[in-house]
């Protein structure tokens, strides 16, 4: 899971650290990829929000940062 730290009431999530549970790691890594895989086949506000982002950013960085939130 990520690292969350909160100042003024504004959270802040890290990133997930490579210390922690590796398995876990993966299967986040994995579900997020499959996500992103299916986005094109929903029209909702999160599938837009990551089709948007996986142009702008790229698969492999959609794919962690959507199992991440």
């Amino acid at each position: 899971m990520p690292n969350q730290q909160s100042t003024g009431g504004v959270p802040t999530l890290l990133g997930i650290s490579k210390r922690g549970n590796t398995y876990q790691r993966t299967l986040l890594t994995h579900s997020g990829r499959t996500v992103v895989r299916v986005v094109d086949k929903h029209d909702d506000r999160r599938n837009n929000w990551i089709k948007e982002l996986d142009q702008r950013r790229g698969k492999n960085i959609t794919a962690v940062s959507d199992c991440c939130q």
